[in-house]
């Protein structure tokens, strides 16, 4: 699944949404208890990295900062345009 295309813009927002449903429907439940704090507290916190990864995903596609994965966790190919090992070793 690419980074820039629209089938994970369109898994990341049906997630963001399921969570916010299921946690509208779900906070009424929990009760006034330490554990219903934490419940309340973990459903907050999930839907608002969701929703921030939504954001997050549909401004790399419009502005195309992060082409694929390896752009994103930084990892570079052997054609990756920088200083190879040669050149680090004649600045030492």
């Amino acid at each position: 699944m690419e980074l820039t295309g629209i089938p994970f813009l369109v898994l990341v927002v049906v997630l963001t949404v399921s969570a916010f449903l299921l946690g509208a429907a779900w906070l009424p439940r929990t009760g006034r208890s330490v554990r219903g704090f934490v419940t309340r507290l973990a459903i907050q916190l999930g839907v608002s990295a969701l929703a921030l990864l939504s954001v997050a995903v549909v401004l790399n596609n419009q502005n195309g900062w992060y082409a694929n994965w390896g752009d994103l966790i930084g990892s570079r190919g052997p054609n990756a345009a920088g200083p190879g090992r040669d050149e680090r070793r004649e600045g030492s």
